[in-house]
């Protein structure tokens, strides 16, 4: 068993720490799901750093945070959520 099975972790797709914290995080075995700029917002983080590398082992779901709907679907998520 890893020592972090059954956390549930979101992550907001950003550079730098963030990335690596989520990859060592998901490597210890939570469940990290990765919130990623949608399409319409512009470039993808995911391109700019690193790509598949840093992002292994999690889930990766579009949103934008100016849509009602996404927040509403985002606060939803950090809700159930342990960090």
């Amino acid at each position: 068993m890893q020592p972090l099975a059954g956390l549930r972790i979101l992550e907001f797709d950003g550079l730098g720490p963030v990335t690596f914290a989520g990859m060592m995080l998901a490597d210890l075995g939570a469940e990290v799901l990765r919130l990623t700029r949608s399409a319409s917002a512009g470039p993808a983080v995911f391109d700019q750093v690193g790509g598949a590398v840093l992002h292994r082992g999690r889930s990766a779901v579009p949103v934008d945070l100016k849509s009602a709907a996404d927040r509403d679907g985002v606060l939803a998520l950090a809700a159930s959520a342990d960090a």
